[in-house]
């Protein structure tokens, strides 16, 4: 088997039928398989279940089933702008995904973190199940499900990966020359309940695959044409980083860089997996590559801004007495 690329699209990325279509058409320019593409909740999907979650614990069903109708006429349009007449099998995955929501929010006595994950991974689930029957109409397309093969424990809505697990399913089930699409920001626990990764964790399921895969490398899709030095909301003309060492990206992630989720970089540092940050509007742009390297390029500062802080000051009364330990 050739050495796996691995694409991440976020929900931007797939917010509409003429996202989908550009994904596919991106999906098409690289003809290296098997391809691994994550993808995320289409647009605000997942802000709208965290909607639901709150219904249910408010128990206010009719707002509840309002929001959820909401959701599935959004994404009924977009399929019927991308199909026309759309496949049966694709309406029958939709309405079992209908069916297993209502029948998850029944469970009354369910735990608030259990119920969360329970409900707001369902995004990823539909969003696949159309981005696969789109992507068939041109190139095969095989859509996995990220519940058999990311094993976590059972910490809900923050999980932690069991990588030998993890490995063993993802390499098993990856094995043909076709693009797969999978979920991000989600997994299992042994229990067999869906867990999830935390908020923004598709990039980290990427990585993920990449380091189970032993990837050529992973792509993260953006709508902006790289990394850049600074947010580009608030400073104006910022730098393209067109080359980036593994640990300075660690530390820009840390520190509060939002394009690239903290915990992605590091599976890749370890098996030495490069990470792209691209446009999704301007595929053919080079992007940014992290990897090993002694630099970065261009070397130029970093800037993060954080709004809203607040300096809290602690000092010891004896000075004579301080040291680190007292703090």
């Amino acid at each position: 088997m050739n050495t796996p690329l691995v694409f991440k699209f976020g929900g931007a990325s797939v917010r509409d039928a003429a996202s989908v279509r550009n994904v596919a058409t991106i999906v098409q320019r690289f003809q290296d398989r098997p391809l691994v593409v994550v993808v995320s909740a289409m647009g605000k999907t997942t802000n709208a279940l965290e909607e639901v979650v709150q219904h249910w614990l408010r128990a206010e069903w009719d707002r509840m089933k309002e929001t959820i109708q909401s959701i599935w006429d959004a994404h009924l349009g977009i399929v019927q702008e991308l199909f026309g007449t759309p496949p049966a099998d694709l309406l029958e995955q939709m309405q079992r995904w209908k069916d297993e929501l209502l029948q998850d929010l029944k469970a009354e006595d369910r735990p608030y973190g259990a119920q969360y994950d329970a409900v707001v991974h369902k995004g990823e689930l539909l969003s696949t199940a159309i981005v696969a029957a789109y992507l068939n109409l041109e190139t095969p397309a095989q859509w996995l499900d990220t519940r058999r093969l990311v094993h976590t424990n059972d910490q809900h809505r923050r999980a932690t990966v069991l990588w030998d697990a993890t490995e063993r399913a993802i390499v098993n089930a990856v094995s043909e020359p076709v693009v797969y699409v999978v979920q991000g920001f989600i997994g299992s626990a042994p229990n067999g309940l869906t867990t999830t990764l935390g908020r923004e964790g598709s990039d980290y399921t990427g990585a993920v695959f990449a380091y189970c895969l032993g990837a050529n490398s992973l792509t993260i899709w953006k709508d902006v044409p790289g990394m850049l030095n600074a947010d580009p909301k608030v400073f104006p003309s910022p730098t393209l980083l067109r080359r980036l060492p593994f640990d300075e990206a660690i530390e820009l992630a840390f520190y509060g860089a939002s394009i690239i989720h903290p915990k992605t970089i590091q599976p890749l540092q370890k098996r030495g997996v490069p990470l792209h940050v691209k446009s999704f509007l301007h595929p053919e742009l080079d992007g940014t590559v992290i990897e090993q390297c002694d630099a970065p390029e261009p070397q130029v500062p970093n800037y993060i801004q954080k709004s809203n802080q607040a300096l809290l000051q602690v000092s010891m009364r004896d000075l004579a007495f301080i040291a680190e330990h007292h703090l």
